[in-house]
């Protein structure tokens, strides 16, 4: 893709949503609840152009704002792919990649599924296509990978694609010689939400 894109890579995960561009990572709570008028705060809030999303005539807080919410949306099945709040935290994924502001460039955005939900590779990349065309971007390139394939790229390549001859305590030899296991601990694998270690 080289010069001349917007490259953002997403990961919208149930405890956190991961965003990293040309830039630098950015991370804030999977949290959406709906919007509501503040009437009164102890201090001023300055707000953030992606932490209130609105779209068909709804509009949701996103992150750390949902304390303002009456309550939190949650999901954790299937359907997660085809919800608003998939969608919302979506939005505020892709207006932090662009750096709160618009598309200036043709958008690349790479995003992963867990393999047990690679089925719905379509259903994820039309969710993308549409939260684009929110926000006014045109004719994205969208691609979903198996969550765990981007864990093996970044072992295997180096920052300019190239393949890495030494990777931590991993070399070329031993990716080439021995079996590597990924494994992906999720959000609700270890531990219950009131004891996160962040």
């Amino acid at each position: 893709m080289g010069r001349g894109f917007n490259k953002i890579g997403i990961d919208v995960g149930y405890g956190y949503t991961k965003i990293a561009n040309d830039e630098g990572q950015r991370i804030f709570p999977s949290k959406v609840g709906p919007a509501k008028d503040i009437s009164f705060a102890l201090r001023e809030e300055t707000g953030n152009p992606w932490d209130v999303i609105s779209f068909d005539g709804k509009s949701f807080f996103i992150g750390d704002k949902t304390r303002h919410s009456d309550m939190t949306l949650t999901m954790r099945t299937r359907d997660w792919i085809s919800s608003d709040m998939y969608r919302a935290l979506l939005s505020a994924a892709v207006r932090l990649g662009l750096n709160g502001g618009e598309a200036t460039a043709r958008t690349l955005i790479v995003s992963g599924l867990p393999v047990s939900y690679y089925k719905d590779k379509v259903k994820a990349e039309n969710m993308i296509k549409q939260v684009c065309s929110d926000l006014k971007i045109e004719e994205p390139h969208v691609s979903i990978i198996p969550q765990p394939f981007g864990t093996f790229c970044d072992v295997l390549f180096d920052d300019n694609g190239d393949v890495a001859e030494q990777h931590g305590s991993i070399s070329i030899n031993d990716i080439r010689v021995k079996r590597l296991g990924i494994v992906d601990i999720g959000y609700h694998t270890t531990f219950p939400d009131s004891n996160i270690v962040k």
